[in-house]
């Protein structure tokens, strides 16, 4: 498995630029640059500088409710029965590792910025238990961030990086978060 603390810095990276846009977000994308690999140092500093008004009309059109992309899990083409499974499983997943509850703004925990920042999230409670020194800990944690990855965001970051590429305009902001998207699967990988 790669550096946690580089998978952290990435995933959240990704769950910030697939968030609603905000007046916040460039100043959060520019604190994580030098936590940041290539190529996602680059590209963030590029993303960071588009303001938030380039950016909400394409959010909106692409990963809004009505978007041409679905930024929830369970919208890939899940039957109702299969999006209620697949909710309590990703729902289980931040109940056991206490997850909390940051992203008001997204309605389902199933949102890509949502998994995203769990990932983040397990990538530092393994760095945490590897620094207190309880193996079990962080064989649970790297166990967590597999499972999870396999089972929900590794398939569906792909997907959303596939879709994204095929509809985001070429020099867009979204076309960028999709190369992201793209390279985290060769990084997780």
């Amino acid at each position: 498995m790669s550096d946690p603390l580089a998978d952290a810095a990435r995933d959240r990276l990704l769950m910030l630029l697939l968030e609603p846009p905000s007046a916040v977000r460039p100043a959060a994308l520019r604190e994580l640059l030098p936590s940041l690999s290539e190529p996602f140092a680059t590209a963030t500093d590029r993303l960071a500088e588009m303001s938030v008004a380039e950016v909400e009309a394409d959010y909106h059109r692409l990963l809004g409710p009505t978007g041409a992309v679905p930024f929830c899990e369970s919208d890939l083409g899940a039957n109702a029965f299969a999006k209620g499974r697949l909710i309590s499983d990703v729902s289980g997943f931040y109940k056991a590792f206490r997850y909390p509850e940051t992203a008001e703004v997204l309605d389902s925990p199933d949102h890509i910025a949502v998994e995203l920042g769990f990932a983040a999230y397990l990538a530092i409670k393994q760095v945490y238990a590897e620094f207190l020194g309880e193996p079990e800990h962080v064989a649970t944690a790297i166990e967590a961030r597999e499972a999870f990855g396999r089972d929900h965001l590794d398939p569906f970051a792909g997907r959303l990086a596939s879709r994204l590429a095929e509809v985001a305009p070429e020099d867009s902001y979204y076309a960028g978060v999709a190369a992201l998207l793209a390279a985290r699967a060769v990084h997780a990988g």
